[in-house]
């Protein structure tokens, strides 16, 4: 009863969580018996989604989301910041919602699932909460009928 945690976030106190030590080959969270069917790529809040998009670092972060998708039936893109900052973000608001659009767009062409999860905190209760609500999240898959071994 393992999650994998290449981010560091607290672990829930109702289940076993261990910092993995070292990076998945895609996504962020994974429990170990769990990595064909869901995984978390985290992303940490508006600048690192804009620098993603609209840097010379995308065609990395393109394959990274491929990845995700090929390595799991079905990927995650969690983004630690509300979703709102995308138009609340002053001079940079064009820029921000260029880089939504190219999220998006990403997302839909690899089939990835979108959360968002208010603003990034430090504090180990709101970390803990984060890591209970990302288990409960895949447990819900796991739970699910239609993904039991032999199920389409």
């Amino acid at each position: 009863n393992e999650l994998q945690d290449t981010k560091g976030v607290v672990p829930p106190r109702s289940a076993k969580v261990r910092k993995g030590p070292a990076a998945l080959p895609s996504g962020d969270y994974c429990r170990k018996s769990w990595r064909s069917l869901v995984r978390i790529e985290r992303k940490s809040g508006t600048d690192e989604i804009m620098h993603n998009c609209l840097t010379r670092d995308r065609v990395r972060f393109e394959a990274c989301l491929e990845r995700l998708s090929l390595q799991c039936r079905i990927p995650y893109l969690f983004i630690e910041a509300p979703l709102n900052a995308y138009w609340n973000s002053g001079a940079l608001r064009k820029d921000a919602e260029e880089a939504l659009d190219i999220l998006m767009g990403l997302c839909a062409k690899y089939g990835i699932r979108v959360i968002s999860i208010g603003r990034k905190s430090a504090s180990p209760a709101a970390r803990r909460n984060i890591g209970e609500f990302l288990l409960r999240l895949m447990l819900s898959h796991v739970n699910d009928p239609h993904n039991q071994k032999g199920k389409p």
